[in-house]
Parts: structure tokens; sequence; C-alpha cells
């Protein structure tokens, strides 16, 4: 489809360009924060790591809990690879 430059000239195409340039980089800022407090690859939901992930003594993790309050009361490791697997999507798509 043709859309006549008359519609969108130059100065507005490069202010849209410079907003959407600020939002992707404070994305990437954001999911490189983010990737130090959870895991980003599979290999850090095995082994009983995904119990253990970030939590102190005696208080369960984030993929504990959320898999006993799953419908169907999956583990805490195949709750990690899901959240992994999702993330990873969430960046692909950034």
């Amino acid at each position: 489809m043709w859309i006549p430059s008359c519609l969108f000239p130059g100065p507005l195409v490069f202010i849209v360009g410079v907003f959407d340039l600020t939002l992707a980089i404070i994305i990437a800022i954001a999911v490189h924060f983010q990737s130090g407090y959870s895991p980003h690859t599979y290999s850090g939901c095995r082994y009983g790591k995904a119990e253990t992930w970030q939590v102190p003594e005696g208080t369960p993790s984030f993929f504990t809990v959320a898999g006993q309050v799953n419908a169907t009361k999956v583990s805490a490791e195949k709750m990690c690879h899901n959240y992994v697997e999702e993330w990873k999507y969430a960046i692909a798509m950034v």
C-alpha cells in the first residue's frame, strides 16, 4: 500500500522514530535489570534451583508459591521453566 509522503512529513516521522527508540531503550534497560533477579535460562530452574532462587531460609520461593496456587498444582521447576519460556518470548518481541 502506498502512502503519500505529504501525510507523513519527514520531521513527524523523525519524532515518532525518536519516541520509539526511547521506548525500546527503556524496555531494554528494564529487561537487563530484571535478568539479575529472575532466571533467564532453563539451567536456572534445574536441580532444585527453582525452590531456592533468591529466597531467605524458611521462605518459599516465588515459583513454589506460584505452583501451589496454580489450578493444576505443578512443581516449582515447571513454573520456573514456564517463566523462562515466556520471558524469552517477551525478549523476542522487544
